[in-house]
């Protein structure tokens, strides 16, 4: 089976939903920061310290590294979409699903400070998300909307991945 890749906004759902897929399906599951965090000498914030190059530099690797696996779940980091290199490495190997979630949704229920990208405040995560929809939409083979709770979104993803079996 092929990866299903998530991708979408920091907050808008991709690491929790993608748990309970994998579980559901029996799958692996890889957060792409945390395993970036692993292999990589730098914390995201020490990253972003020295250039969000620098970083997604190092997703690139996480990318390229995680598209090698299969079969799994992997929830991508926000701006992953932001690197047409991370992009085609994923593509290679997994089904990619941009989970989108409104951005009045996302400044209403998270931790906006401690995500590097959206600390600068509510407007950022608005002026994030209209930089970046087109390009989730670009790559992405799937939306799934994440409007009506995880258990519905989790069914929409669930649907995809019988899909994908066919």
């Amino acid at each position: 089976m092929k990866n299903i890749v998530l991708i979408g906004m920091p907050g808008s759902g991709k690491t929790t939903l993608g748990k309970m897929l994998a579980l559901r399906l029996g799958a692996d599951f890889y957060d792409a920061d945390d395993v970036l965090e692993a292999r990589e000498p730098y914390t995201i914030k020490e990253f972003f310290a020295q250039g969000e190059d620098v970083f997604r530099e190092a997703e690139q690797r996480t990318a390229e590294y995680l598209a090698q696996k299969n079969g799994c779940v992997i929830a991508a980091g926000g701006g992953v979409v932001k690197r047409d290199g991370s992009m085609q490495a994923y593509q290679k190997t997994s089904c990619i699903v941009f989970i989108d979630r409104p951005p009045e949704d996302i400044v209403s229920d998270v931790e906006i400070k401690t995500r590097p990208l959206l600390a600068a405040g509510t407007q950022r995560v608005f002026e994030l998300y209209n930089e970046r929809l087109a390009l989730y939409k670009k790559y992405a083979a799937y939306t799934v909307q994440n409007v009506n709770g995880v258990e519905a979104a989790l069914q929409q993803l669930l649907q995809i991945a019988g899909e994908m079996k066919k």
